[in-house]
């Protein structure tokens, strides 16, 4: 890859050489090679899409755990659904 001055990307002279073979060629396998450096081309000359924010989730709830587990490993976040109250028996689902 070769930097530019505007500080775009441009590929080397001998991968366009070797490109510009293989789309004259006539041979499938040549195709198939030709499609690849077409997707790296691709890959390095486009601009990195903008990141987006992540929604915070609403359908779990986070609960903290202890730092280390008994055995000395790192423990982390666990997420879990929230938890439905059941105060009456009619709400019970079984």
């Amino acid at each position: 890859m070769i930097l530019t001055r505007h500080g775009r990307v441009r590929l080397p002279d001998r991968i366009r050489e070797i490109m510009h073979n293989l789309r004259r060629s006539a041979d499938a396998r040549d195709a198939k090679r030709l499609a690849g450096y077409r997707g790296y081309a691709a890959m390095v000359s486009r601009r990195p899409k903008l990141r987006r924010k992540r929604k915070k989730r609403t359908d779990v709830e986070v609960v903290e755990r202890p730092a280390y587990h008994s055995n000395g490993e790192r423990a982390g976040k666990v997420l879990r659904p929230p938890q439905e109250d059941f105060d009456n028996d009619e709400s019970m689902p079984f």
